[in-house]
């Protein structure tokens, strides 16, 4: 078998009985939340200059799905 790569899509956070969640495309990470944002997505930094410690939490909010795909 061949090896495949999956690269991270998103990530969700919940808390506060609320959704947010991270959107990773072309290197860069947006943040969405549905209350703050509306229907924008705002630009945070690119997924390589990110931690694990950072993605683990956003804004108090705990991750609770990460979604992969090649």
């Amino acid at each position: 078998g061949s090896m495949v790569v999956f690269g991270l899509k998103g990530i969700v956070y919940f808390g506060d009985f609320h959704y947010t969640a991270r959107i990773c495309t072309g290197g860069s990470v947006w943040f969405h939340d549905g209350i703050a944002t509306k229907r924008e997505c705002t630009y945070e930094k690119k997924l390589s200059e990110f931690t694990d410690a950072e993605l683990s939490t956003c804004n108090g909010k705990t991750m609770s799905l990460v979604i992969y795909a090649q």
